[in-house]
């Protein structure tokens, strides 16, 4: 199926002219990313691989991530 094989983009955090965003890549298990875009149009992994951003625990929504002066939390 497509869709099973399709990055998903989840939570968005604004800093000053950085956006961060998280991604569910299955091609990676499963792995979320946490990524950025800086004001120069650079692309890349805040969280590099095999780490992940996706935990179990209290699994109920919510925002999962917040970046701050140039720290993701």
């Amino acid at each position: 199926m497509l869709v099973a094989k399709s990055v998903r983009l989840g939570d968005l955090s604004l800093d000053g002219q950085t956006v961060y965003w998280s991604e569910s890549r299955p091609e990676e298990q499963g792995r979320y990313a946490i990524c950025r875009r800086t004001p120069d149009g650079r692309i890349d992994d805040v969280l590099p691989p095999p780490f992940s951003a996706r935990t179990l625990a209290n699994e109920y929504g919510g925002g999962a991530m917040l970046a701050a002066d140039g720290t993701v939390y």
